[in-house]
């Protein structure tokens, strides 16, 4: 997973969950290029939803409350793998 997804410039931690894989994103050069394009609105359109097709096709469902593009200090990652 991380040889191709969230490597740098990215800066992301692992953290305690009960999901099946979650992690925090503490940058995003995504969300940075639409801040500084005055479009930080176009974010989640152009990017973040895209992780949520991502976990479907790994056959996951996602689960996210807080996003940089909303001005959170992180985006929050729980992956649960569906089981069946």
């Amino acid at each position: 997973l991380w040889k191709y997804f969230f490597t740098i410039p990215y800066q992301r931690e692992s953290i305690a969950s009960d999901a099946d894989i979650a992690f925090d994103v503490k940058k995003c050069p995504i969300q940075e290029y639409f801040r500084s394009q005055d479009s930080i609105d176009l974010c989640y359109h152009a990017a973040c939803k895209h992780d949520y097709k991502l976990a479907s096709k790994w056959k996951a469902e996602l689960e996210r409350a807080t996003t940089l593009a909303n001005g959170d200090d992180k985006c929050d990652f729980k992956f649960y793998i569906y089981r069946g």
